[in-house]
């Protein structure tokens, strides 16, 4: 929702980051409120009373805060909690009564910023819902703007048509009659805030209510009109707030008039997966993996996808395939090899003679009984003969990526043992294991290169479900930074909390640019898939991909900036199957 009053809360001054790198609850506040201070010695306890109200709403107090119980001292704490949490998240570093009154003032958009509970996509704002169909149509009553009604449905329909260029899931088709989604201008028979000089501007709602209001006391011009319908339609189609300035979904006015990369980036997210595409002919009792190769020219780079699998229950035998562009080629097995796991397949440099180009590299555990893991490589048509690494052990589905000019490789540790271990690997010899000390898991780790670090991403151990992440640089003598979680901010009437993302199965990873795209299995019971993209040391959201599941981690894959996904079928179903994002 849209209030007129067009000042940015700190002119120059970036907002602060939703969530830092580690974010710790806030702690709790236990002395008399500043705020309930302030407001009593200016007299001001209206305005208390209001600003308590707008945090309310934006989502950042609980409901049940009664700030005017001021011996109250857990309700005078959460009133603090929720100031500190509202300027901070919008950068405004002052803190007191008044500042708060003039950022509250300045807000554009009335859409509250969080939820009470669940998980939220900070980078992009929390994702209000999702629309279960792309065909949609719009009916605009022009009548109470002071535009001429040839102008707002021009407007109006440009803003649609910009969202469907973006989004191309979705097609907007203008309509006479009762609509799926409903624009009119009104007073406060539409929104009890519309009506007066000063109060929100416009107001739309999360799928599937399909409305979106705009305020007729607003002297609008045409620019206005468009920014605040492409900023509301974002919230119809169920995009939140953003934290970044340069976003259309940034709560405060920009008069941005075009869709952001950020924000076509949330809203591809969220509807960009393409139907699921079975792979006929295969199975696999274990997830696949995928992985990027070819060779670059003077006429342009000619890179190919490929996936490799273990065969189904009962079948040690390893396969792999590669993809047209339309389909998958016909399998093929990799003589004289076998897993108990899925084997994980990776890039490796093979330039020669000034021609950049990249070959196969898969490593995997043997068969049951065998905790051994094994390599192989391909450059041209074929395998090389398997060797082992020696003197390692796993019980799971080791991780490769090239970092640095070598190959990099980490594992968990045999049976019972739920360390991760690592080592590199320099053409011709892997070094000796190293453990990573403080961390470990029940599953097999995924690793990525990306810019000048080396990431690893993996499930917590037996009981835990959690998923953690570190890094190694490329300067001399770097060491694995201490593990972080995957988390997000959970807003509830005591404060902030973080919430761990979850699942049974170790995570998939694959670049994108300089940002990392991950994909997991839910928890035990959860057979969904869910994707969150990682930047500048900030999560996005978990976003669920509709309408697929699986029993085991899922795989990624970049080839020419399209996120592909390959997975193993539900508990029961051996097929696998794939799709892409864009």
């Amino acid at each position: 929702m849209y209030e007129r009053n067009r000042r940015s809360p700190v002119s120059g001054q970036p907002p602060a980051k939703t969530i830092p790198h580690i974010m710790k609850a806030p702690k709790r506040i236990r002395r008399p409120s500043r705020l309930i201070k302030q407001a009593s010695a200016a007299k001001q306890t209206d305005s208390l009373v209001s600003h308590a109200s707008a945090l309310r709403h934006f989502g950042y107090l609980g409901a049940d805060v009664d700030v005017l119980k001021t011996k109250d001292r857990s309700a005078a704490a959460a009133l603090d909690e929720a100031a500190h949490e509202f300027q901070r998240t919008w950068g405004l570093r002052k803190f007191g009564l008044d500042s708060l009154g003039e950022l509250i003032d300045s807000r554009m958009c009335g859409v509250p910023d969080r939820m009470t509970s669940g998980l939220h996509i900070e980078a992009y704002g929390s994702p209000g819902g999702r629309w279960s169909r792309g065909n949609l149509t719009f009916r605009v009553n022009a009548m109470g703007c002071n535009l001429p009604p040839a102008t707002v449905n021009s407007i109006i329909t440009n803003a649609f048509k910009l969202w469907q260029a973006a989004a191309p899931f979705f097609t907007f088709r203008s309509n006479g009659g009762p609509s799926d989604i409903e624009i009119r201008f009104g007073g406060n028979q539409l929104d009890n805030r519309f009506g007066s000089a000063g109060g929100v501007a416009a107001s739309g709602a999360y799928p599937e209510a399909g409305r979106l209001n705009f305020d007729s006391a607003e002297t609008w011009t045409p620019n206005l009109l468009l920014s605040v319908a492409l900023h509301e339609i974002g919230h119809v189609l169920g995009l939140s707030h953003s934290n970044s300035r340069n976003s259309l979904m940034y709560p405060y006015d920009l008069s941005i008039t075009v869709i952001d990369n950020e924000t076509i980036d949330a809203i591809r997210a969220l509807y960009g997966w393409q139907p699921q595409r079975k792979i006929p002919g295969v199975g696999s009792s274990d997830g696949p993996s995928l992985a990027v190769a070819g060779y670059q020219n003077f006429s342009g780079g000619f890179y190919d996808l490929y996936m490799a699998w273990k065969g189904v229950s009962g079948d040690s035998g390893i396969y792999w395939s590669q993809f047209t562009g339309s389909g998958w080629l016909p399998q093929e097995q990799i003589q004289g090899v076998g897993s108990s796991h899925g084997p994980c397949l990776t890039q490796y440099n093979t330039s020669a003679g000034g021609v950049p180009s990249t070959g196969l590299f898969m490593a995997w555990k043997g068969v049951s009984g065998d905790s051994g893991i094994y390599y192989s490589r391909r450059q041209y048509s074929n395998w090389d003969p398997q060797r082992p690494v020696n003197g390692v052990g796993t019980s799971a589905r080791p991780a490769l990526a090239e970092f640095n000019g070598k190959m990099y490789m980490a594992w968990k540790g045999v049976s019972s043992d739920q360390g991760i271990y690592w080592s590199a690997f320099d053409g011709s010899n892997w070094q000796a294991q190293q453990n990573i000390r403080g961390v470990g898991t029940s599953s097999g780790p995924a690793l990525l290169a990306v810019g000048n670090r080396l990431y690893m991403f993996w499930k917590g151990i037996d009981g835990d479900s959690h998923i953690y992440y570190n890094w190694i640089d490329n300067g001399v003598g770097a060491i694995w930074q201490p593990q972080q979680s995957v988390a997000y901010v959970n807003v509830n009437v005591s404060g902030n909390t973080l919430v761990n993302v979850g699942t049974s199965a170790g995570p998939g990873v694959a670049s994108r640019g300089n940002a990392v795209a991950m994909s997991w299995k839910g928890v035990y019971g959860d057979s969904g898939i869910w994707f969150s993209p990682f930047q500048n040391d900030e999560w996005g959201g978990q976003i669920n991909v509709a309408s697929v599941g699986t029993s085991s981690g899922p795989a990624l894959a970049n080839l020419n900036d399209r996120l592909y996904m390959a997975w193993k079928g539900i508990p029961g179903d051996s097929g696998l199957y794939y799709s892409w994002l864009g």
